[in-house]
Formats: structure tokens, C-alpha cells, sequence
């Protein structure tokens, strides 16, 4: 087992040029990477300060597709702010994230990773994928996203595929559980598998979103004791499905879509 311990911030010199052309003037596109490790743990208090806000100026991917790319500020390749991808057995506990982009993104290859305790915003959130983009890619199985709170994101909890997949693989045994979410814009959009126990208030009126492929509809999805509060003008909180009929357990607020309603242990 290797260690690492961060017990200090530590901060990029927020140097534009840096961020401008990191292919061009460093020949890289990242800022700390961690790699080719077998068993390694990274703890302590301290920060990777990014000095996010610099490097924001001298980009303009609000505007168009075709941006400049900026540095990731942590990377685990065996990390996007964190980008997974090919690796076992990861675990990210007690970690505070802000970004303008996801906070944790899962990418394929991933296998056994636990998520808890992470506070993530501002930034997209916490996502699975974009799975299916190449045609090697590899399965991603057993994720498990607890107890975290997202604050002031922007999409909540997502799993993403490619509509045209290059490759046929498989995203099993994703669970979110114990998930609080602050005023967001948009709270769940799924294509897949669990959610239980998530609860808060919603930025726009669109409070859940179960969107999956009419090619390909989501299976064997559940969802567990839903409360999410909108206080909007133009009306009360919806919870929309499309191409999905999840398995209903305990309560839904607001009103979940067709599925038979299963009542959670001690609700009989």
C-alpha cells in the first residue's frame, strides 16, 4: 500500500497560459495525476485550489463546442475534477468538490467504487458515463453513491449513454442512497438502476426526470422515498418517465410515475 497525505492547500499559480494552451506549452492537460498504482491511499485536510476563476476567463464553452480545454485539476487513471475509469476497489469518502464541470465522473471499466460522505457543488454533479462512446470500452458494475449532498449543481445524479453506441456493454448494480439535494436547477435525470432516500428542494419545476432510450427502456429500475419540494410560481413539483416503469418503495413527493408501489419494510 503507498500513502499520500495533503495536509496543506495546495495552489496553481492560475497562470492563463497554463490554462490556454496546455498542449502547446506544457504538452499536457492536467494538473495532478495519480497513475499506473497498485494499492494507494490519499488522505489529510488539505485542498487542490485550482484558481478555477482564472482559468474560467480565458474559456468560452457556454458558448460553443468548439473551446479551449482546460487543465483537470486531479486525475486517478488505473479524475472532470475526478474522472474514473478501469479501476477496482476505489473509494472517495469525506471530500469536498467544487468545479464547473462534474464533480465525480465514472467512466467504463469501473468496478467496486464507493462514494460517501462527498459534498459536490458548484458543478454538474455526480455521474456514470458517457458510457458507449468507443467501441472497447468495458463494463461498469457494483457503484454505490451514499449519504453525499449536492449543492447548487447543475444535473444532480446522472447516468449517461451514447443514444448510437459504438460498443454493447452492460452498467449494473448502481445504487444512490441517503442523497440531499440544494436548489438545483434539474434534480434526477436516469438512464438506469436505484435511487433511494433522496430528498430537498428543486431549482425549476422539473424536479425528476427518468429519461431512457425507447430503443432500449430502462429494467429493473427502483426507486425508494422520494421528497423533493419546488416553491416556484408556475406550480407544483413533476416527476416524469419516459420509456421506464420502475418499481415504486415507500413514498413519492412529488408523484411518481406509473409502477407498481411496493411499501418499504415497517409501511405495511
Amino acid at each position: 500500500m503507498q500513502y499520500v497525505s495533503l495536509n496543506q492547500n495546495t495552489r496553481d499559480t492560475g497562470h492563463i497560459s497554463l490554462w490556454e494552451s496546455p498542449f502547446k506549452v506544457l504538452r499536457l492537460d492536467r494538473w495532478v495525476v495519480f497513475e499506473k498504482i497498485n494499492g494507494f491511499k490519499l488522505n489529510g485536510g488539505g485542498t487542490f485550489d485550482s484558481e478555477g476563476n482564472a482559468a474560467w476567463k480565458a474559456n468560452n464553452c457556454h458558448k460553443t463546442f468548439e473551446c479551449k480545454k482546460l487543465l483537470i485539476s486531479v486525475r486517478f487513471d488505473f479524475v472532470d475534477n475526478a474522472e474514473i475509469k478501469i479501476c477496482e476497489g476505489l473509494k472517495i469518502l469525506n471530500t469536498k468538490i467544487t468545479t464547473g464541470d462534474d464533480c465525480i465522473s465514472v467512466g467504463d471499466g469501473m468496478k467496486n467504487l464507493l462514494i460517501e460522505k462527498v459534498v459536490c457543488g458548484p458543478g454538474h454533479g455526480i455521474s456514470v458515463g458517457s458510457l458507449g462512446r468507443y467501441r472497447w470500452e468495458q463494463d461498469v458494475n457494483d457503484i454505490k453513491v451514499i449519504n453525499c449532498t449536492l449543492d447548487g449543481t447543475d444535473n444532480g445524479l446522472r447516468i449517461k449513454t451514447w443514444p448510437s453506441a459504438a460498443c454493447t456493454t452492460t452498467a449494473a448494480g448502481i445504487h444512490f442512497e441517503d442523497i440531499i439535494l440544494n436548489n438545483k436547477p434539474s434534480t434526477i435525470k436516469l438512464v438506469d438502476i436505484s435511487f433511494r432516500n433522496i430528498r430537498g428542494t428543486s431549482g425549476n419545476k422539473d424536479a425528476v426526470k427518468l429519461l431512457c432510450s425507447k430503443g432500449l427502456p430502462c429494467e429493473n429500475v427502483e426507486i425508494g422515498d422520494i421528497n423533493i419540494e419546488y416553491k416556484g410560481a408556475d406550480g407544483p413539483p413533476t416527476f416524469e418517465c419516459t420509456n421506464v416503469t420502475p418499481k415504486l418503495v415507500g413514498t413519492q413527493n412529488p408523484k411518481a410515475c406509473v409502477g407498481p408501489v411496493v411499501k418499504a419494510p415497517g409501511q405495511e
